[in-house]
């Protein structure tokens, strides 16, 4: 069988001929598909393996090596069971990955914290409420806190070994506070990494200078120091392409010192969380209710708790948290 002659040609096209360059051209369509197909499932992998799909909480994911990554945290703490309380806290945070296993950040932190005979006898005061507040008053503050700097190395990866592990540590540094918070993160994929579960087990070990008031008209302050561990168990499923929802469970222990036998109350608290992600931007929203679990150690303690919640100076109605991640 013979094939006409291109006109802008003098070449002969044969059957043997066009079926040549139609296997050659078959053949590298199909290394052109399967390349294409790879590297865009490697480099979306890459560009949102390490995003945050948790608001309380970390997976054990970390940033490639010479990537940088812009992160905006807002954590708000509202409602006592009296009158009005909104602490929220400002985190504005630069991150590198140093390693693909090893990235580290620095942040800066604000806070703003509004309260107004939130006590159960009527007065203002409560977490972040300076002792030399009137109690008497409405209260509104807005301060710069603390820089911090953080350090997370995995140690085990969920894609390649049985289980996520790493290990994280942040030192923060302040003109009336210092702070000094180990964690350790697991964590587990299933369903071809449809589902992930991750826990969280944090201790925050934190010293503040109080004022204590004047004496002689020069203001008297006081160290103070006590302790946090907040363990934190959640649950990420990909509802379509982009998006993910879960649910987070936090405990959280307090202690006056830095001893375990000095334990001031236990709380807990559940609720959803909602994260969106793209090449270039991710965020995650979470909403945590105060569950009527709360356990007071104390005759103080259990005063602050009424229908099971504890509220006083000690924990809210609800925790919010909302991080926004660009990469660049």
């Amino acid at each position: 069988m013979k094939y006409h002659r291109n006109k802008s040609s003098n070449k002969r096209w044969t059957f043997k001929t066009v079926s040549k360059i139609w296997n050659r051209r078959k053949r590298l369509g199909v290394l052109l598909a399967f390349f294409l197909t790879f590297n865009g499932t490697f480099l979306i992998k890459e560009a949102l393996a390490h995003e945050n799909v948790f608001g309380f909480m970390y997976t054990t994911e970390t940033l490639p090596k010479g990537e940088w990554e812009l992160e905006q945290v807002y954590q708000g703490k509202y409602g006592k069971n009296h009158g009005s309380y909104a602490n929220s806290f400002f985190r504005t945070e630069l991150e590198y990955g140093f390693t693909d296993n090893f990235q580290g950040s620095v942040y800066i932190n604000s806070r703003s914290v509004h309260a107004n005979k939130n006590n159960p006898d009527g007065t203002t005061g409560g977490e972040d409420v300076p002792d030399d507040a009137d109690p008497n008053k409405n209260f509104s503050e807005y301060k710069f806190e603390t820089v911090s700097f953080e350090g997370i190395y995995r140690l085990l990866s969920p894609y390649k070994d049985p289980f996520g592990l790493a290990i994280y540590l942040e030192p923060a540094v302040g003109p009336d506070q210092y702070e000094v918070e180990p964690k350790l993160f697991f964590q587990k994929n299933f369903l071809e990494d449809r589902l992930i579960v991750a826990l969280n087990m944090a201790w925050e070990m934190e010293w503040a200078r109080n004022k204590e008031g004047e004496d002689n008209g020069v203001e008297q302050f006081e160290w103070e120091h006590e302790m946090e561990s907040q363990n934190t168990l959640g649950a990420s499923y990909r509802l379509v392409d982009h998006w993910r929802g879960g649910v987070e469970f936090l405990n959280v222990n307090k202690f006056g010192t830095f001893s375990l036998r000095d334990i001031e109350h236990n709380a807990y608290f559940l609720g959803p969380n909602l994260h969106f992600a793209n090449q270039a931007f991710w965020t995650t929203a979470a909403v945590l209710f105060q569950l009527p679990w709360a356990r007071g150690h104390s005759e103080e303690q259990r005063d602050a708790i009424e229908g099971g919640r504890i509220f006083g100076h000690e924990q809210e109605a609800l925790r919010v948290n909302v991080k926004m991640g660009w990469n660049f």
